[in-house]
């Protein structure tokens, strides 16, 4: 394979018959949920950001419903289960090894016992005071929107 501009862009090329290699983007989903005016986090236990805390989530399975990976992601996470709502945004990250499209959505813890799992230290509900450090763009914003609403 070889490194060509290709539409503008450079693209793998093969060599010997020119066929060009488009790579697929890679989707996450999480969720913000909110307890009581408290924001669930999750503790990373893998890199990237081993040790920061971010939203819960993952990636996407090919086939499978972003509503629903977002409630199993927190699931699989944090133990809770969740009603996942609307979506807040789209983030595009530009990183070639996580997800280069991240779907983030509002949603409300309805049932289970929080406690980390899966690739999780640590699962915890934060208030608007004292929150630890942030892994990735898309938690930022979350949480920079979280910040901004008005408690119940």
């Amino acid at each position: 394979m070889d490194t060509r501009t290709v539409g503008n862009r450079p693209r793998r090329v093969c060599r010997f018959c020119g066929a060009v290699h488009f790579p697929d983007p890679k989707v996450g989903v999480g969720v913000l949920a909110v307890r009581d005016d408290e924001l669930l986090l999750v503790r990373r236990a893998v890199a990237p950001e081993i040790g920061r805390w971010s939203v819960p989530g993952g990636f996407l399975d090919a086939g499978e419903d972003p509503r629903a990976a977002a409630a199993r992601e927190t699931l699989e996470e944090a133990n809770l289960v969740v009603d996942v709502g609307d979506l807040v945004d789209v983030y595009a990250n530009p990183s070639a090894g996580d997800a280069t499209v991240f779907l983030l959505y509002r949603a409300d813890a309805v049932g289970g016992e929080l406690r980390a799992g899966d690739d999780a230290a640590d699962a915890r509900f934060f208030g608007r005071t004292g929150l630890p450090g942030l892994a990735f763009a898309s938690t930022v914003d979350a949480v920079r929107r979280w910040l901004a609403t008005r408690p119940d």
